[in-house]
């Protein structure tokens, strides 16, 4: 599988798309605006979701666009090191670790991850380690204290300032304002 990168990450093209049909382009995005500003519901969702692959199909028909390999040898090896985090979000991870998955020295490994990436290796984990505890603080029927447990978290206390530093919030509060937008 594909990990998620940005768009422009993936596909060699100029910021601007000379598209073959502009006012239906424009039309689309005026579409998808007024989608985006209605209430969530999950048929919205999926009109949103149906407006968006007709603007990716209206992009690559443009022809304007040539795909990057994505076969390059550091993606590959850092696919096994982003599979690790996903897999081990229970564990303190050390970079130590993460660099001998893929046999490198730990600060070259620090270095290519944040140059491929944008990000370091512990931020990335970290990102992955807060969406993960976000997704579980959505579903009202886990008990807090059992996903601090599942997330490597024995004292509630610090599990707390683990999600207020990256969500901005306590994870009560998080929980109870998700509730009330879903």
């Amino acid at each position: 599988t594909m990990e998620a990168k940005n768009l422009f990450d993936l596909i060699n093209c100029d910021c601007l798309v000379k598209v073959k049909k502009p006012l239906h382009i424009a039309e689309l995005f005026g579409k998808l605006i007024g989608l985006a500003q209605q209430t969530f519901t999950i048929v919205n969702q999926l009109q949103q979701q149906i407006v968006l692959a007709e603007i990716l199909e209206e992009f690559l028909e443009s022809g304007n666009y040539s795909f990057k390999e994505q076969s390059d040898e550091k993606s590959m090896r850092y696919n096994r090191v982003i599979t690790y985090m996903r897999t081990h979000l229970y564990e303190d991870i050390s970079v130590d670790k993460l660099a001998s998955l893929v046999h490198m020295n730990p600060n070259y490994f620090i270095q290519s991850f944040s140059k491929t990436y944008g990000i370091s290796p512990i931020k990335m984990y970290n990102k992955i380690k807060i969406d993960a505890i976000a997704e579980l603080l959505q579903q009202p029927d886990i008990p807090m204290s059992e996903i601090a447990l599942s997330m490597g978290f024995d004292d509630m206390s610090y599990f707390s300032k683990y999600v207020k530093k990256y969500l901005g919030m306590s994870p009560k509060v998080y929980r109870n304002t998700k509730k009330f937008n879903n």
